[in-house]
């Protein structure tokens, strides 16, 4: 079994330029079915309350989508009404945010006190931030030590290269000292020069220069978090479709499918889909 727990599904008669290409979810099974994903946990794209309903009934008659990782207004006093409105929804698994800089017109103890309630209806947060900006998280961490927290894509870990960026090693380590806090093994062949967001792209075309496809370029990154954050709190997703962008899917599964089969069958499980149950309360029954 394995549950990929980061794709972006979207309507295509609704633009979004930060995706590579928008697709609906059979796009995606075609991909992927035959390379064994079983399921996935679609994330937000579109940083909607639109978006929420529209893949919530689309995972009401799809048991592939295994669940939702949302947007809900982290600042405002009206959080726990909205949260309300889909925590009746079992999918409905928790919230994504991508900044955790306050400033002087955002209202830090308003967003704790909503973390809060995020943390007692059960539900997670998907941290979408750079490991330079993820300072502020201690504080969450420490304030609200019962909620469930997952930093995508490895922290933003550019670039990926032997030996591995020490001040994104160091940053992210710093994180694994809280046991509510799990990493998503993600987007990694974006982490590479061909990734970098510099990197010259011609969104016309299928790919960039291709991200290298040797899983052994990969190891000491993932060695990183690894060693911080052990076999149980280290999360399989891809990131589809935006590694797109420099390399294929099947390259992405086969980079970490090697790393973590080496570990042992335990280790492997727990990393393609034990442990995003756990993280995300899903049912893998079906």
């Amino acid at each position: 079994m394995i549950i990929d727990t980061h794709v972006h599904f979207a309507d295509p008669s609704i633009p979004n330029g930060d995706l590579f290409r928008m697709a609906m979810p059979d796009v995606f099974k075609d991909i992927v079915r035959p390379l064994g994903v079983t399921g996935v946990v679609k994330v937000e794209a579109y940083r909607s309350m639109a978006e929420n309903v529209w893949v919530l009934n689309l995972a009401s008659d799809d048991p592939f989508i295994m669940g939702y990782v949302g947007t809900l207004d982290v600042y405002s006093d009206k959080f726990h009404g909205q949260l309300a409105r889909f925590t009746d929804n079992p999918k409905f698994c928790g919230i994504r945010i991508h900044t955790l800089d306050h400033g002087s017109v955002k209202n830090e103890s308003r967003f704790i006190q909503n973390m809060r309630l995020l943390a007692d209806a059960g539900r997670s947060l998907d941290v979408h931030v750079s490991h330079y900006d993820l300072s502020p998280l201690h504080s969450v961490a420490e304030q609200v030590p019962s909620l469930r927290m997952v930093l995508n894509h490895i922290a933003e870990g550019r670039m990926v290269n032997d030996p591995p960026n020490e001040e994104w090693a160091n940053n992210i380590s710093a994180f694994s000292k809280y046991p509510q806090i799990s990493v998503k093994v993600s987007a990694l062949v974006q982490m590479t020069d061909e990734g970098q967001p510099d990197a010259e792209v011609d969104f016309h075309v299928n790919r960039a220069v291709p991200a290298p496809s040797d899983p052994e370029h990969y190891r000491p990154v993932i060695d990183v978090v690894w060693n911080a954050f052990g076999e149980d709190r280290l999360i399989y997703a891809s990131n589809w479709p935006q590694i797109e962008r420099v390399s294929d899917y099947a390259t992405e599964l086969d980079i970490v499918r090697t790393y973590f089969d080496r570990k042992g069958s335990t280790a492997s499980e727990k990393f393609f889909w034990r442990n995003a149950r756990e993280f995300y309360s899903l049912d893998v029954s079906g």
